[in-house]
């Protein structure tokens, strides 16, 4: 008999039924688990396709009413005719995945910066 099948046999079917559950129920949290949802009730004002076309206008939205939603310490400026958005590592992710979430990645760049304000 090898190890795998000693084991089950030692749990008995109770104990196996019970290590599934709490398999399935550790799936279902890791595949349904959201982010904090900081800009969960967001609206851009224009739509990509008039950002794109001005960039300006899109730099001046995420300065003024979302970036400090999500980190009071990002920045963005326009970089390359896109946005750059600099934020630090430690939220650099989650800012990254919120604006990602409204605003089409055509539009963005981001930059990783330690907390010194230095580039990564």
């Amino acid at each position: 008999m090898n190890t795998g099948a000693d084991f089950i046999k030692k749990l008995r079917p109770l104990g196996c039924a019970i290590v599934l559950m709490c398999f399935a129920a550790f799936l279902v949290m890791c595949f349904t688990s959201g982010g904090d949802g900081a800009l969960k009730d967001y609206e851009p004002p224009q739509t990509d396709e008039y950002y794109a076309g001005h960039i300006d206008e899109l730099v001046s939205e995420l300065n003024g009413n979302v970036l400090p939603l999500l980190d009071a310490g990002a920045t963005c400026s326009e970089s390359d005719g896109r946005a750059l958005v600099e934020t630090g590592s430690d939220s650099f992710f989650a800012v990254r995945r919120a604006l990602l979430e409204h605003f089409d990645d055509s539009l963005l760049s981001f930059r990783q910066t330690d907390q010194g304000g230095e580039n990564k």
